[in-house]
This record gives structure tokens, C-alpha cells and sequence, in this order.
């Protein structure tokens, strides 16, 4: 009767510890099955806007693990527009500077041609077409044409 009352103290036990762990595991399923809906959720499941869904993975860096810059890559030809013929364009705007921007001293007008850049307008009637020259000056302190 005593190994009879041993066995079953010992089975009492063993059943106690084993509905522990199933709590325990019962908890750690209702957690995981959390993070799973939660991993799950995009804008067709939930009231997330549809900019937090993942659409595509980021690419891979390139071999040499440098991002390319922003505009002209090394080595591809330059695309510019033509510039229109004086005869398009309807007002001049000359750009003038009345001293060095490095040192602030006296320049002295360069017969080099001026940076030009033309700007379009679109307006109701027709378009508008302004180029702004920036005239060249030298500078004999420093050396330089601004």
C-alpha cells in the first residue's frame, strides 16, 4: 500500500508540472499567433494606409558596396536642350556684379561670353522666354574670372 501511495504521490507530481507547461505553452502560442497576425496585417487586412505595405525588398548595394549619385553618371554623354535663338527670346536679364565675391575688390568686365540660362514661362496667351546672362568678370587680385 505505501509503494501504491509513493506511486501515486509521484504521479500527482509529474501531472502538476505537466499542466504547468501546458499554460505555459498554451501562453506562448497565443503570443506567436499575435506576432504572426500582426506580421500578416497589410492596407487589404487592416486600417493601414497602403504606404506602410512592404512592395518590393530594397535592392542589393553593387559590388563595390557604393550607391550610385543623384544625376550624370561617370562615362553617359550629356543631354541638354538647344537654346532658343536670340530672336525667341522676349527680355534679356543681364546679371551684374559690383565687386569680387571672394575678397570683395574691383572687377573689371572680361570679354569672355556670359553663363547663359534660359528660362520658360507658359502663360495663357503664349510662352515667355527670359535668358539671364551672367556677365564675366576678372579679377586682378585674385586671378579669376567670376
Amino acid at each position: 500500500m505505501a509503494k501504491l501511495e509513493e506511486k501515486l504521490f509521484k504521479a500527482l507530481e509529474r501531472n502538476a508540472q505537466l499542466e504547468e507547461e501546458n499554460a505555459r505553452l498554451h501562453e506562448q502560442v497565443a503570443r506567436l499567433q499575435q506576432q504572426l497576425a500582426a506580421a500578416r496585417k497589410d492596407s487589404s487586412t487592416s486600417s493601414k494606409p497602403p504606404s506602410s505595405d512592404i512592395v518590393k525588398p530594397k535592392k542589393p548595394l553593387p559590388k563595390d558596396g557604393k550607391k550610385r549619385r543623384k544625376g550624370g553618371q561617370p562615362g553617359h554623354e550629356q543631354h541638354l536642350r538647344s537654346p532658343f535663338p536670340p530672336e525667341a527670346v522676349n527680355h534679356f536679364q543681364p546679371r551684374a556684379l559690383d565687386c569680387c565675391p571672394d575678397r570683395g575688390g574691383k572687377l573689371v568686365l572680361s570679354r569672355r561670353e556670359p553663363e547663359v540660362l534660359q528660362q520658360v514661362e507658359i502663360t495663357e496667351t503664349a510662352i515667355l522666354v527670359t535668358e539671364h546672362q551672367n556677365l564675366a568678370y576678372w579679377c586682378p587680385h585674385c586671378r579669376k574670372v567670376h
